[in-house]
């Protein structure tokens, strides 16, 4: 068996759904941007962040239940892979390795 910890986005590109939520999060809070701007303002930020830049360009704090209701959304638009309790564990900033070796069959 063989089980897969995509922490980093190599396989499911979590920072394009990150900024199509967060986009549209934004956008209903009554700051409109698209998700490009998203990525080349705030690519690699943490969300608490980038909301408190958000929010000092709005000249306003956004709700306080947004970050949660903005993760709550990003989960939901993930593919189901990445909604997993495996990828519970790389938010925890816990070490996983994994390793495999291939068997060959034998010569004869």
């Amino acid at each position: 068996m063989l089980i897969i910890f995509d922490c980093d986005g190599v396989l499911v590109d979590s920072e394009i759904i990150a900024a199509q939520v967060n986009a549209a999060m934004f956008a209903e809070a009554g700051y409109p941007i698209t998700p490009e701007e998203v990525n080349v303002r705030f690519a690699g930020l943490p969300g608490l962040e980038i909301q408190k830049i958000i929010e000092e360009e709005l000249g306003y704090g956004l709700p306080d239940d947004f970050k949660t209701r903005t993760d709550a959304r990003s989960t939901a638009a993930s593919p189901p892979s990445r909604r997993s309790r495996a990828s519970t564990n790389c938010s925890t900033g816990s070490t996983m390795r994994a390793a495999s070796v291939p068997t060959r069959p034998a010569r004869g």
